[in-house]
């Protein structure tokens, strides 16, 4: 899943949450609403009306064109006053029931309307790499920050990436293709301070809260020499707490002979 699909998830989820509390609420104040309609239509109809005949209340029931006193009513006095006072509430929670309703479809056509997928897709014309666009703040400054690489062989650098990255091998041009594919952040053979010697790892990844883990793909594991090297590297790791299966992750050439083993390790990395 590339950072593109990662975020549109993300914002759906996000979005869908937000969604859902307003439709919380709209079903809570239509169940109001109800309520309140019910218990009014059980209460006198009619309108209630008031006159001070020498500082003293008297009150009236205006219903079907006619109007009668009920001054010694008081059932109906306050029926009447239950009606008018639901009346306004219910004015209220209609008008609340139509924003909030309003809202959530505003909300939805505007999740649909501009959501990160769409807001990539003019991007497309313009051959830009949607996912380095969708990384997370401190990815996409990692990934454009200056920093030094392996100055070793240089012209062994003949296999290049779907992003144009050289690297030394078709493997580590295996491995560079399946991140580059999931929008997963990395840095080929750069310079280290591992265990007091400078180390250049096949590759760094950075993961979304920051974290930096190393994939070392072990090639020449058949040469004596390599092989001794690669047993310091390890104590070397370990020492700077780069843990085997943590956040140090390893292929063999044998991986190479079935891809889904490298896209098993990929999710190991993402889920480190």
């Amino acid at each position: 899943m590339g950072n593109t699909e990662k975020s549109e998830k993300k914002y759906s989820t996000q979005s869908g949450a937000a969604v859902l509390v307003l439709q919380q609420i709209l079903a809570e104040e239509r169940n109001r609403l109800k309520q309140m309609t019910d218990e009014r239509e059980e209460l006198p109809d009619g309108s209630l009306y008031m006159r001070l005949i020498k500082n003293k209340p008297y009150y009236c029931r205006h219903a079907e064109k006619k109007t009668i006193g009920i001054s010694r009513d008081q059932d109906c006095i306050y029926g009447l006053a239950r009606s008018e006072y639901l009346g306004r509430l219910i004015t209220i929670s209609t008008y609340l029931c139509e924003k909030l309703d309003g809202c959530i479809k505003e909300v939805l056509q505007t999740v649909a309307d501009y959501s990160p997928k769409v807001a990539v897709e003019s991007l497309a014309k313009k051959q830009i790499d949607p996912n380095r666009v969708a990384l997370t703040q401190d990815q996409f400054e990692w990934i454009a920050s200056q920093h030094s690489m392996n100055p070793y062989r240089p012209e062994d650098l003949k296999f290049i990436t779907t992003n144009g990255i050289k690297v030394r091998s078709k493997s580590e041009q295996a491995i560079a293709n399946l991140l580059e594919e999931n929008g997963v952040p990395y840095r080929y053979e750069c310079e280290m301070q591992i265990g007091g010697r400078t180390m250049y790892p096949d590759f760094v990844i950075m993961l979304p809260d920051g974290r930096l883990i190393i994939w070392e793909h072990l090639g020449r594991m058949d040469l004596i020499e390599y092989a001794r090297d690669v047993g310091q590297r390890l104590c070397d790791y370990n020492q700077e707490g780069y843990l085997i299966g943590r956040n140090l992750f390893l292929s063999f050439e044998e991986d190479m002979l079935d891809l889904s083993w490298l896209k098993r390790i990929l999710a190991q990395v993402l889920t480190a």
